[in-house]
């Protein structure tokens, strides 16, 4: 329940000062901000009673969402904006290539296993 006040009280805030300067894009600020804000709460209060998970992967993409998002709103030069976003992508993917790659792996494990049990049965 505290997470969502927390979010809701970031969401009213930062729509009370930037929508009648800014607009829509304002409106679209404060959300993704107001979301930012629910998902750092909701992972801090999750930390305080489930001990050992990182969120180091997470937080980084988040910044690197949030940087691509900004830059997006500022610079309008499409050809520029656009590599901007790939390096921020690519970035984003060199993150998670451990992650993707224990997961291959563990996948294989196990289909590796159950191939070898299913020719088990078969003797």
């Amino acid at each position: 329940m505290l997470v969502s006040i927390i979010a809701l009280a970031v969401s009213v805030g930062l729509n009370l000062l930037l929508v009648p300067i800014y607009g829509a894009i304002g409106a679209s600020i404060a959300t993704g901000c107001a979301y930012i804000a629910f998902f750092l709460a909701r992972t801090y209060f999750s930390m305080k009673i489930w001990k050992g998970f990182s969120v180091k992967r997470h937080l980084i993409t988040t910044s690197f969402l949030f940087v691509g998002a900004t830059l997006n709103i500022l610079i309008h030069s499409v050809w520029l904006i656009t590599l901007i976003n790939l390096v921020l992508m690519g970035g984003i993917i060199l993150i998670y290539i451990p992650t993707m790659l224990t997961a291959y792996r563990a996948f294989r494990e196990k289909r590796h296993q159950t191939a070898s049990q299913e020719k088990g049965m078969e003797i």
